[in-house]
């Protein structure tokens, strides 16, 4: 896969994403107002992401004219790639689960309920509820006869 570059949203001719999940500054000239006005030259270069602990997503900072954000890469490409994120829909991380990995054909948009089944799929479950079927309907069984016999409590 040769790598081709689009323009961020909202950073035109600042920062630009590519389809393999780097991300890059633009060459360009600032002003700095220190001891007088002075003007100073910004290399084009790759910027080092960063990952979120625990979850394991890549985040770049990015800012320009005292605007600082810190942006998930896997949404800049998805955005750049892909077009806008759908309404009701989130990134999905799929065939590879592996969250650092943030190239174009890992990505798509997908639904909550998607996002949930390839976690499943993958055996990746974050809550703290067990993901097997069998064990949620045991669950959900002592529920009800918990809820019954407060009932039958207050009744009497």
């Amino acid at each position: 896969m040769t790598e081709e570059w689009r323009d961020i949203a909202g950073w035109e001719g600042f920062y630009q994403v590519s389809n393999c999940g780097r991300v890059r500054s633009l060459e360009r000239t600032i002003p700095v107002v220190r001891e007088g006005y002075r003007w100073r030259r910004i290399q084009e270069r790759v910027l080092v992401q960063q990952a979120l602990p625990k979850l394991g997503h890549r985040i770049v900072t990015l800012q320009r004219a005292g605007i600082i954000q810190t942006l998930l890469v896997h949404r800049l490409v998805l955005t750049a790639f892909r077009g806008p994120c759908p309404i009701g829909m989130q990134c999905c991380h799929f065939p590879e689960r592996d969250p650092g990995n943030n190239r174009v054909d890992n990505l798509r948009w997908g639904t909550h309920a998607d996002n949930v089944a390839d976690r499943r799929a993958h055996g990746v479950q974050w809550t703290r509820r067990s993901p097997t079927p069998e064990a949620n309907a045991k669950r959900s069984a002592s529920l009800k006869r918990a809820w019954a016999e407060r009932k039958r409590q207050e009744a009497l």
